[in-house]
C-alpha cells in the first residue's frame, strides 16, 4: 500500500468510526428520550394516584360528617321529645301533694341528672373523636337511662 492508499484507508477508518459513534449517540439519545418519557409518565401516574387518593379521603370525610350530623340530629330530636314530656311531668310534680310530691321531686332530680348526662354525651358526639362508635353508643345508652328516669317520674303519678 502506498502512502496515499494508507491515508485513504485511515480517513475511511476514521469516517467509519465517526459513523459508528454517531449511531451510538443517536441510540443513546433515543434511550435517554425514552427514559425521560417513561419517567414523565410515571410522575404523571403518581400525581394522578395522589389526587385520586386525596379526593377519596375528602369524600370519605364528607360522608362520615354527614352520617355524624344525621346521628346528632336524631339523638337531639329524641332529647327534645324527652324534654317536652319531662316539662309536662315537672309541671305536674310541682302541683303534687304530700308523699306523691316527695317521690316526684326525687324523680325530677334523677331526670335532671340524666338529661345533663345526655346533653354532655351529645356534645362529645358532635365534637367527634377517634371512637365515634363508642360515643354514639354512650349517647344511646344515656338516652335509654333518661327514658327510664322519665318513665319513673310518670309512674309516680300513675300510683294513686
Amino acid at each position: 500500500m502506498t502512502m496515499n492508499n494508507l491515508s485513504r484507508a485511515a480517513v475511511a477508518a476514521f469516517a467509519l468510526s465517526l459513523g459508528v459513534l454517531a449511531c451510538g449517540d443517536k441510540e443513546k439519545e433515543a434511550a435517554q428520550a425514552a427514559a425521560a418519557a417513561s419517567a414523565k409518565t410515571a410522575e404523571e401516574a403518581t400525581k394522578a394516584a395522589e389526587e385520586a387518593k386525596k379526593k377519596a379521603e375528602e369524600e370519605a370525610k364528607a360522608a362520615a360528617a354527614k352520617v355524624k350530623a344525621e346521628a346528632v340530629n336524631k339523638v337531639q330530636k329524641e332529647l327534645d321529645a324527652a324534654d317536652r314530656k319531662f316539662t309536662y311531668l315537672k309541671d305536674k310534680a310541682a302541683k303534687a301533694t304530700a308523699a306523691q310530691k316527695k317521690n316526684a321531686d326525687a324523680a325530677v332530680a334523677e331526670v335532671d341528672k340524666r338529661r345533663e348526662a345526655v346533653k354532655s354525651a351529645i356534645e362529645k358526639l358532635a365534637a367527634g373523636g377517634d371512637d365515634w362508635e363508642g360515643l354514639k353508643t354512650a349517647v344511646e345508652s344515656a338516652l335509654g337511662e333518661l327514658t327510664k328516669a322519665i318513665d319513673g317520674l310518670e309512674a309516680v303519678f300513675a300510683k294513686k
